[in-house]
């Protein structure tokens, strides 16, 4: 899967997927105008999440849709930026970071939209939010210790926040767990 622009990289695009057996390509998104990005399937293979801008351009919410192209939906209607969306192993949650409080925050929800949760509350923006292998912890981005970004890690539900790299002349993002 990956996005990409209508030939001239304009900063709009749609999400497609390819069969890497076939080189078969085919869109999965098409919405003129608009940012669709990071997508992450989820572990049963039915949805893909993702982020975009598709009821407001410049207005970036969290979606799902299926490998088809039908079904699309909405699962955040929020006037700040709501992205960096994943699933963890077992699909049933969603997390994300998001500006909603006036600060950049993680935030965990239902695989559905519902039950949305802050699970971090601190003054120092934290992004790039990613669920461990087996969905017991979540590594983020935070520039909680002043300075350039770390890496974060810490339990789903907020606490036993750990510093992992403290490197502070090296900005750090968008971490990944290794299996």
């Amino acid at each position: 899967m990956l996005g990409r622009g209508p030939g001239v990289f304009d900063g709009k695009t749609d999400l497609w997927i390819i069969n890497l057996a076939t080189g078969r390509e085919r869109p999965l998104t098409r919405a003129r105008g608009t940012t669709e990005e990071f997508p992450d399937w989820s572990p049963d293979g039915r949805r893909i999440l993702f982020v975009g801008d598709l009821a407001e351009p410049g207005n970036f919410d969290i979606y799902t849709i299926r490998p088809d192209g039908s079904g699309l939906r909405s699962l955040t209607k929020s006037p700040a930026f709501d992205g960096d969306a994943n699933f963890p192993p077992d699909g049933k949650s969603i997390v994300f970071g998001s500006d909603r409080t006036g600060n950049a925050d993680v935030f965990v929800m239902r695989r559905n939209g519902s039950g949305v949760r802050r699970v971090t509350r601190h003054p120092a923006f934290d992004i790039y939010p990613t669920f461990s292998d087996n969905g017991r912890s979540i590594a983020f981005v935070s520039e909680r210790d002043g300075g350039v970004n770390d890496v974060f890690r810490m339990r789903v539900d907020g606490t036993h926040v750990r510093n992992l790299t403290n490197t502070p002349h090296v900005y750090e993002f968008e971490p990944n767990w290794q299996p």
